[in-house]
């Protein structure tokens, strides 16, 4: 079945980064692959940890043949163990030939233990209201009322993602009217309620799935 075809593909790519069966055990239980517990399952859970952890640093490693790009969004959301995987990983800076691109909040920091690595590090402000505006219209095709567009801003901050989901979001419940050749909140509509976060405004999209979507 197309499970097992999927499966057999993922251990054979795996397999080509020369891993040991120990490794490739260790791969196969993070995918929640089946496989035959035969080294990996009777390990401590430290000792596992280790393993895992250096088997993706081989894995990373493998890739530094080529020029490769390895991009890790919204570190500000990511466990303990995920950091602690990242700094066995980039230890001792050798991972020749890949870019590494970390994005997270501003408010987001982590006493990496590894920096032998470059790093240079890009802060990225807001959009502003004007920039905002322009970047929603590649969503709309057409431009939002200046009243409209001014409250999606102040609701998103000038976040460019929440902006634009918040927008599709308006445009998927009717909210956003098109008028004149611009979208324009209804103005029958004002008790409507704009979500104040992404997290909200999921979660709202969510709810209003069919049942067996949800499922």
């Amino acid at each position: 079945n197309v499970h097992r075809e999927i499966s057999s593909s993922l251990v054979s790519e795996l397999q080509g980064f020369g891993l040991s069966p120990m490794e490739l055990e260790s791969m196969k239980s993070i995918l929640s692959m089946r496989y035959k517990s035969t080294l990996f399952d009777v390990l401590p859970p430290e000792k596992k940890k280790i393993i895992i952890f250096l088997t993706l640093k081989k894995i990373m490693l493998g890739f530094a043949n080529e020029k490769t790009i390895f991009v890790i969004e919204d570190l500000h959301g990511a466990d303990e163990l995920s950091l602690e995987a990242l700094d066995v990983i980039l230890a001792n800076g050798q991972l020749p030939n890949i870019l590494m691109i970390k994005t997270h909040r501003k408010e987001f920091s982590h006493p990496w233990k590894s920096l032998d690595v470059e790093e240079i590090r890009l802060h990225l402000e807001p959009l502003d209201k004007n920039a905002l505006g322009n970047y929603l219209e590649t969503i709309t095709r057409i431009p939002l009322e200046e009243k409209s567009l001014a409250q999606i801003y102040t609701k998103s901050s000038g976040n460019p993602l929440f902006a634009g989901e918040l927008t599709k979001s308006l445009l998927d419940t009717k909210t956003l009217e098109k008028i004149n050749n611009t979208y324009v909140l209804q103005k029958d509509k004002d008790s409507v309620v704009i979500p104040d976060s992404i997290y909200s405004l999921l979660a709202s999209r969510i709810d209003a799935l069919p049942k067996f979507a949800k499922e």
